[in-house]
């Protein structure tokens, strides 16, 4: 409407409209013109409807993908769960074993799960990174947590990569579950490192999406598990994840309590008692032994103090108590 050619066409049907209106004749070629306006405003409307059901229908198209995919994943997940292989415990409950591979959203990594003569667990597969790029194992729901606990002793034994403890507090896919990566301490392939993780150290996520400002309730724990994903806790690029063959294994995991805590710091304490006591007694011994040697010394001359040493390591100084103290009291992963 807005061409000339069609301002004019607008306004002569108008006119024509007009003069039927008003003495119901047709003016000469009105017949044409009020079909060539119909035709046009047809393709019009036909033209807005395919635009407004293409607009309507993509979206339409997204969510039923989704809900094919969930459908299948949501089967895929019953059906691992009753393939489970027990192995280990966690405040005194056995821990059934089963494993979710990133198949649940159309990748393509494997994974087993089996369980070796002296009692750890083994996890080992072959990590794809089409279409996915995770695989993990995790326990059968069951009341795993408590009020008192603080955090998770792991030990286990790596390839290198970097994995991932991961824990749940519902059954509910749509609820957030919690992971934290190993400590530098897992990242030497082939040797076995025991380390805590502090429940301050794992993160919030939701479908691979982090979850800000959410909370973990360690009364609510209902599953442990370890990964091996793309991504680490923080949702950033695992930096020692590669395609290909994995394998870690588990040889045990405890909970870490506030009572089990305070017993550590006091066994520490008596330690240090005990270790200060016997200090003093050598001490107190050799000052007598050398009390005779000085009464019998003459007196030295007046000159700058003698110096005092506190310890040596070739016997010409009293015996010191040593002990080893890492950063593993505070949540670190250090060790001497």
């Amino acid at each position: 409407p807005l061409r000339p050619g069609g301002l004019r066409l607008t306004l002569g049907i108008l006119s024509m409209d007009s003069k039927l209106m008003r003495n119901g004749s047709k003016p000469d070629g009105g017949d044409e013109l009020l079909s060539l306006h119909r035709k046009r405003r047809a393709r019009r409307c036909g033209l807005a409807c395919f635009v407004l059901l293409a607009f309507l229908a993509y979206p339409a198209y997204r969510a039923g993908r989704f809900a094919m995919a969930l459908r299948r994943g949501l089967a895929y997940m019953e059906e691992e769960r009753t393939k489970t292989t027990e192995c280990l415990s966690l405040n005194g409950h056995a821990l059934l074993w089963y494993r979710i591979n990133d198949v649940v959203m159309g990748g393509h990594s494997q994974s087993t799960i089996s369980k070796t003569a002296d009692g750890a667990l083994t996890f080992s597969g072959n990590i794809s990174l089409v279409d996915g790029g995770f695989a993990t194992a995790s326990t059968v729901d069951q009341p795993l947590g408590g009020a008192g606990i603080t955090g998770l002793q792991i030990s286990a034994t790596t390839d290198g990569q970097l994995y991932q403890l991961t824990l749940k507090t519902s059954s509910s896919v749509w609820e957030p579950t919690w992971q934290a990566n190993f400590p530098a301490a897992s990242l030497v392939a082939g040797e076995r490192a025991t380390f805590d993780l502090p429940l301050s150290s794992f993160r919030a996520s939701r479908m691979g999406k982090p979850v800000p400002h959410a909370s973990l309730d360690p009364s609510h724990i209902l599953s442990i598990g370890v990964s091996l994903a793309l991504v680490d806790a923080a949702g950033a690029p695992n930096p020692r994840l590669h395609a290909g063959p994995f394998r870690l294994l588990l040889h045990s995991v405890a909970a870490i309590t506030e009572a089990a805590a305070g017993a550590e710091e006091e066994a520490a304490a008596g330690a240090d008692a005990a270790a200060a006591t016997a200090a003093k007694a050598k001490a107190a011994t050799a000052a007598e032994e050398a009390a005779p040697a000085e009464e019998e010394a003459p007196a030295a001359a007046a000159g700058p103090p003698a110096k005092v040493v506190l310890a040596a390591f070739d016997g010409s100084a009293p015996a010191r108590a040593w002990r080893v103290t890492d950063d593993p009291v505070m949540g670190g992963a250090s060790h001497s």
